[in-house]
This record gives C-alpha cells, structure tokens and sequence, in this order.
C-alpha cells in the first residue's frame, strides 16, 4: 500500500468514528428525561400587583365611591381550592403562592 493510500484510509476511519460518536451523543441526550418538575404543586410563584388610581380621598360624592381603598385578593386552582388569599390597603402587594396549573 502506498503513503497517500494508508494516509486516506486512516482519514477515513477517523472520520467514521467520529461520526458514529456524535450520532450516538445525539441519540443518547434526546432520550434524556426532561428536568420539569412533575407536580406543578412543586412550582412556587410569586404575583406582584401595582394598582394605580388618583389620590384618594374620603367619599364625599357618588362619583367618588368607585375608588379602591382595600384589595382582598383570593388566587384559586384549577379546581377552585383555594390557595392563596392576601388583604391589603396599600397599592403594591406581593403574594408567594404556588402554580395554579
């Protein structure tokens, strides 16, 4: 066998191991389960609400009884339980609670 044809075929076998490893990493890591979390009970969440509105003022009028003073916010799950609930007269309110879903 000559140099050039020994130098080819060793080219050659390193390119087909080479392409037998990377189709064999792409099989392996798209077989890889997933690193979601199963129960969405697991997930915390955290809401933030901002409500903005004009000063307010004592009601002294009708147009002014639709001012928002207090905010009794209730979050439900899917299947209407109950899971976080947060009372507050300030305009901006955190709630740590867990995924709905």
């Amino acid at each position: 066998m000559s140099t050039s044809t020994s130098f080819r075929l060793k080219v050659l076998t390193a390119l087909s191991l080479t392409t037998v490893l990377l189709i064999q990493a792409v099989i392996y890591t798209s077989c890889q389960q997933d690193t979601c979390i199963k129960d969405a009970k697991e997930a915390s969440a955290i809401i933030y609400l901002h409500v903005k509105s004009e000063q307010q003022t004592d009601a002294t009028t009708r147009v002014e009884e639709n001012l928002i003073k207090d905010l009794h916010i209730l979050i439900y799950d899917n299947n209407g339980n109950l899971i976080a609930q947060k009372y507050t007269t300030n305009s901006t309110v955190t709630i740590n609670t867990h995924s709905a879903t």
